[in-house]
C-alpha cells in the first residue's frame, strides 16, 4: 500500500476522533506533547533546571501525582443528576412566565451573590428558600444561568438569546455569567476575520513545508512534524496538503515523481588543466593535456552533490603536470610543468586560454612572456628604489620630529603677569622725576624671571620675548608710561586729561634679548597711575616666544 493511502486514512481516523473527542483524543494529544517534550529537551529546551543531588550514592525517588483526568466533570454530572431528581434541593427559582426550578442553594451561590446573601440572611429553622425573579427575567434566561452553575458552561448561547441570559445574570448578580457573554460577544466579531487568517496561514504553511530538511531530523523529530501536520490538516477548514506537499520536494517515497535537484550555473568556470588521468592500474601514470570545466553543480536530497564536468579543449603541446596555472584580464595562463617524471623534464612554454574561443583553437602561445617579465622585472626594481627613497626620506622626517619635540621639551618655559599692590584704591605719582614701577604683586611668574621687588625682568635665555602694559587713571589726571630695555626707552602711551570718567590705555613690543638683558616701567614726569586693591587694572605682563640659542645664567 503506498503512503498516499495510508495517510489519507489516518487523516480519516483522525477527523472521527477530534468529532467525537474523549479519551481517545486527548490520549493522542498527551503522546504529542510527550514527543515535543522529548525533542525540546534532546536539543537544550528545558523549562525548569535539573536538581543536583546532594548525596553521593543516594538518589532520591521523584514524587509522583496521580489524578483522574474526568473527575470534575463526573463531579457535576452527579450535582445535575441530583438536581433533575430533586435530591437535597432547597432553593426554587421561579419567574413570572411560570416556570419554577429546584436547584442546590450552595451551588447556585457558587456563581450568583444574590443567592450568596439569602444564604447568610436565612434563619437556621428554614429548610427551603424561594426566590422569584423580576418581571424582566424569562424562564430562558434563568434555565441558562443554572445551566452554567451545574456545568460551568450554556450550551444554548447565541446572539439570538444573549439578551435574555444577560437579564438573568444581572437579576442573580452573575458576574462570571457576564464575563462568558462578553467574550462570546468579542469572539463572534472576530471569527470571519479569524477564519480568513486562518486560511491565508494554512495555505502559506504548504510553502514553508517545503523547506523542511526531513533527512537531517531524528526518529522522534520526524513524529513530531508529522503529527502536528496531521493535525493542521485535520483542524483547518481549508484543505491543504502540508505533509505530502513537503515530501514531493524531496521525492520520499512517491511513486510518480521525479529525484528533484537543485542546479546552478556557476558564474566563474572552474577549470582542471592536464594532470595525471585515473587509471586502474595506480603503478601506471599518464598524463593529460585536456581542460575540463565544471557546467553545473547539483545539489540532491540531503548532502548528495554532483559536478558535470564538460571537456573545453586540449592544450596543442605535450601532455603536462606539475604546472602553473593563473587568471590575468579574464585569460587563463599555463606556464612551465613536466612532461615526464624527471627533474629535467621541465617545459619551457607558456600558453594562453580563452573561454570566447573555438575549441579547436582554445590554447594559444604566448610568445613573449619572458620579455614581459623582463619589463615587470624592472619596473619592480624602480619601484623598489622608489620606496627605499621613501623610506630613507620618512626616516629623517622622523628623526627631524624626534629633534624638534626634544628641544621643545627641553627650552625653557617663560611668563610673567604682575600688578601693584595696594591696601585701599588710591593714585601713584605725580613725581618730579620720572620714577621706575614696582609691579609687586605676582599674578603668573613661570621661571622665575620678574623680580616683583625690583620691578626689573631680567632675561635667563637668548630669545625673542613679548611684553605688553596696560594703565588706569582718572579722567582728571595725565598718565604717561613707557617700557625700557636696560636704560633705552623701547615704547611708550600718554593719556591727557579728557574730562571724562576715567581712562585705560596699553602698549606692547616684541624685544630680542641677550641673557641678563634687564626691562622695566617707568611712569612720566607729572603723571598719575591708579592703583586698585581687588581689579588689578594696571598690569605688567612678559613671556618668552621662542629661544634662539641654549646658553642661559
Amino acid at each position: 500500500m503506498e503512503w498516499e493511502e495510508r495517510w489519507r486514512r489516518e487523516k480519516e481516523r483522525r477527523k472521527r476522533m477530534i468529532e467525537e473527542g474523549g479519551e481517545k483524543f486527548e490520549e493522542e494529544n498527551r503522546k504529542l506533547k510527550w514527543i515535543m517534550s522529548y525533542n525540546d529537551n534532546r536539543i537544550g529546551m528545558k523549562k525548569e533546571a535539573a536538581k543536583e543531588n546532594e548525596g553521593d550514592d543516594v538518589e532520591e525517588d521523584e514524587l509522583q501525582r496521580y489524578h483522574r483526568q474526568s473527575y470534575p466533570s463526573e463531579i457535576f454530572q452527579t450535582l445535575e443528576e441530583m438536581k433533575m431528581e430533586d435530591i437535597l434541593t432547597d432553593l426554587i427559582l421561579s419567574t413570572e412566565d411560570g416556570l419554577s426550578l429546584h436547584v442546590h442553594s450552595l451551588v447556585m451561590a457558587a456563581v450568583s451573590s444574590v443567592i450568596q446573601q439569602k444564604l447568610q440572611e436565612r434563619d437556621g429553622d428554614e429548610k427551603e428558600i424561594s426566590l422569584r425573579l423580576g418581571p424582566d427575567v424569562i424562564g430562558s434566561g434563568l434555565a441558562a444561568v443554572v445551566e452554567f452553575a451545574y456545568i460551568g458552561a450554556i450550551t444554548s448561547l447565541n446572539k439570538d438569546n444573549m439578551m435574555q441570559i444577560q437579564t438573568a445574570a444581572v437579576s442573580l448578580g452573575a458576574p462570571r455569567v457576564l464575563e462568558l457573554i462578553k467574550v462570546e460577544e468579542d469572539g463572534g466579531k472576530k471569527e470571519e476575520k479569524l477564519k480568513k487568517i486562518s486560511a491565508e496561514e494554512q495555505i502559506k504553511a504548504e510553502e514553508l513545508m517545503r523547506a523542511v530538511r526531513f533527512p537531517f531530523m531524528t526518529f522522534r523529530e520526524f513524529r513530531e512534524v508529522r503529527a502536528v501536520n496531521l493535525s493542521m490538516e485535520c483542524s483547518g477548514e481549508v484543505e491543504v496538503e502540508l505533509y505530502k506537499s513537503a515530501l514531493k520536494e524531496f521525492g520520499f517515497g512517491i511513486s510518480d515523481c521525479v529525484a528533484q535537484k537543485r542546479i546552478r550555473h556557476p558564474k566563474d568556470a572552474l577549470v582542471l588543466v592536464g594532470g595525471d588521468e585515473l587509471n586502474p592500474d595506480m603503478g601506471h601514470r599518464l598524463p593529460s593535456k585536456q581542460l575540463w570545466f565544471a557546467n553545473s553543480l547539483r545539489s540532491g536530497t540531503g548532502l548528495v552533490k554532483e559536478i558535470e564536468w564538460r571537456l573545453l579543449g586540449e592544450m596543442p603541446d605535450q601532455p603536462r603536470f606539475r604546472h602553473g596555472v593563473g587568471v590575468l584580464d579574464g585569460q587563463l595562463y599555463v606556464a612551465g610543468g613536466c612532461y615526464f617524471y624527471a627533474k629535467t623534464d621541465t617545459m619551457k612554454s607558456v600558453y594562453s586560454c580563452s573561454m570566447a574561443q573555438e575549441d579547436e583553437d582554445i590554447m594559444t602561445p604566448v610568445v613573449n612572456i619572458y620579455s614581459e617579465l623582463k619589463e615587470l622585472k624592472a619596473s619592480l626594481n624602480v619601484l623598489t628604489a622608489d620606496l627605499n627613497t621613501a623610506k630613507n626620506e620618512l626616516a629623517e622626517q622622523k628623526s627631524l620630529i624626534h629633534e624638534l619635540q626634544k628641544q621643545l621639551k627641553e627650552s625653557p618655559k617663560v611668563a610673567f603677569t604682575a600688578s601693584m599692590s595696594a591696601t585701599e584704591s588710591t593714585h601713584r605719582g605725580p613725581f618730579s622725576d620720572e620714577t621706575k614701577l614696582i609691579f609687586d604683586k605676582v599674578l603668573t611668574n613661570i621661571g622665575n624671571a620678574y623680580d616683583p621687588v625690583t620691578g626689573v625682568f631680567k632675561a635667563p635665555v637668548k630669545g625673542v620675548y613679548y611684553f605688553r602694559y596696560s594703565g588706569s587713571a582718572f579722567s582728571s589726571h595725565d598718565m604717561g608710561l613707557s617700557i625700557f630695555k636696560g636704560t633705552t626707552r623701547f615704547v611708550s602711551s600718554y593719556e591727557y586729561n579728557s574730562g571724562e570718567r576715567n581712562d585705560l590705555m596699553s602698549n606692547g613690543a616684541v624685544m630680542e634679548l641677550n641673557v641678563g638683558e634687564e626691562v622695566h616701567m617707568r611712569l612720566w614726569i607729572r603723571s598719575w597711575i591708579f592703583v586698585d586693591r581687588r581689579y588689578n587694572y594696571s598690569t605688567f605682563t612678559g613671556y618668552l616666544l621662542y629661544p634662539l640659542d641654549s646658553t642661559s645664567v
